[in-house]
Formats: structure tokens, C-alpha cells, sequence
């Protein structure tokens, strides 16, 4: 039972990556007091996140949230380096 457990996680994890075309990192909850969060990894290595209802939208609008989240990471990353 606990193999199946395991490779439905795995399965899990490839469509989450593969949907999102990123480097899944977990979830997180948000308590009740904000939505649960996809953490993922940015290009420099920073963890960052997104809504998991990001994941009810269509593919090439949730791409382009995280396509925009990388895009302000990186902004803020260069300010800070400059």
C-alpha cells in the first residue's frame, strides 16, 4: 500500500511540474486564513509560490502566472543586486 501511495505522490508532483512547466518544491497551507500555496523553485533558486487554484485554469494562464512571479522575482533581485 505504501508503494501506491508513493507513486500516486509522484504522479501527482510530474503533472503539477508538467502543467506548470516548474520545479516543484511542495504545498503549503495557508490555515484557513489564505489559499494553500505550489511552492516552486525560480531560475536563481529562490522559492516561490502560487495559488493551487492556479491549477483549475487553463494551461497557458497558469504558465503565464508563473511567467509573471519569476519576471517580479527577478526585478526585485536586480534592484537588490544594483
Amino acid at each position: 500500500m505504501q508503494a501506491g501511495a508513493e507513486q500516486s505522490k509522484q504522479l501527482v508532483i510530474q503533472f503539477i511540474q508538467d502543467f506548470l512547466q516548474i520545479q516543484f518544491d511542495g504545498l503549503q497551507s495557508g490555515f484557513g486564513f489564505m489559499k494553500d500555496q505550489i511552492l516552486f523553485r525560480s531560475p536563481r533558486g529562490s522559492t516561490l509560490s502560487i495559488p493551487t487554484d492556479t491549477m483549475l485554469l487553463p494551461c497557458e494562464v497558469a504558465r503565464e502566472i508563473v511567467r509573471r512571479k519569476i519576471a517580479d522575482n527577478e526585478k526585485a533581485f536586480e534592484r537588490k543586486v544594483a
